[in-house]
C-alpha cells in the first residue's frame, strides 16, 4: 500500500514534467460545449417567450412592473402566436384604451371579433373599444348581434342601454 501511494506521489510530481506514469504529451483540447457558469449567464439573460400563454404571461408581469413598451410587445407576440387568444386580446385592448390608443384598440378588438365570430367575449371587447373611440352607434350594432343569439346576456342589454342614452336615441 505505501508503495503505491509513493508511486502515485512520484507520478504527480514527475508524471507532467516527463509524460510519465500514463501521462500524455499531446495538449488537452477545450471541450466545444458551454461551461457551468455560462450556462448560468445565458439562463439569466431574459428569453423570448415561446408560445402564447406565456408571451401573455410576460405582458401582464410587464405591464404590472410599469413597462409600457414591453407589455405591448409581449401582447402583440401572444396575439401573433394564437390570434384567438381571448385573454391576451381582450387586455391588449383594454392596455390600449387605459393609455389613451384608442383606435388602435378598435382595430385590435375589430381582428379579435374577425378572428372569433359568435364568442360573447369578443363582442364584449368590440364594444367596450367602440366606446372608448366614442362610436356609439357601433356599441348600440354590436351588442344588438350579440343579443340575437344570447338574449340572456343582462350586460349587452346593459351596455347598449348606455350607448343609446349617450347618442340621444331613448326608444
Amino acid at each position: 500500500m505505501r508503495l503505491a501511494v509513493i508511486l502515485i506521489g512520484f507520478c504527480f510530481a514527475l508524471g507532467s514534467a516527463l509524460g510519465a506514469c500514463g501521462g500524455s504529451e499531446k495538449k488537452v483540447r477545450k471541450s466545444s460545449k458551454p461551461s457551468k457558469k455560462s450556462k448560468k449567464r445565458r439562463s439569466s439573460e431574459p428569453k423570448e417567450p415561446d408560445n402564447a400563454e406565456s408571451a401573455y404571461r410576460k405582458a401582464i408581469d410587464a405591464e404590472a412592473e410599469g413597462d409600457r413598451k414591453s407589455a405591448s410587445r409581449y401582447y402583440q407576440q401572444a396575439i401573433s402566436r394564437n390570434a384567438t387568444h381571448r385573454k391576451a386580446n381582450q387586455r391588449y385592448v383594454h392596455f390600449l384604451i387605459d393609455n389613451e390608443r384608442t383606435s388602435k384598440a378598435l382595430k385590435v378588438a375589430q381582428r379579435f371579433f374577425d378572428k372569433l365570430p359568435g364568442k360573447a367575449i369578443s363582442y364584449h371587447t368590440l364594444a367596450d373599444a367602440a366606446a372608448a373611440n366614442g362610436d356609439h352607434k357601433k356599441v348600440v350594432g354590436t351588442m344588438s348581434g350579440l343579443l340575437a343569439f344570447d338574449d340572456d346576456d343582462a350586460s349587452a342589454y346593459e351596455i347598449r342601454g348606455r350607448a343609446r342614452l349617450k347618442m340621444g336615441d331613448n326608444d
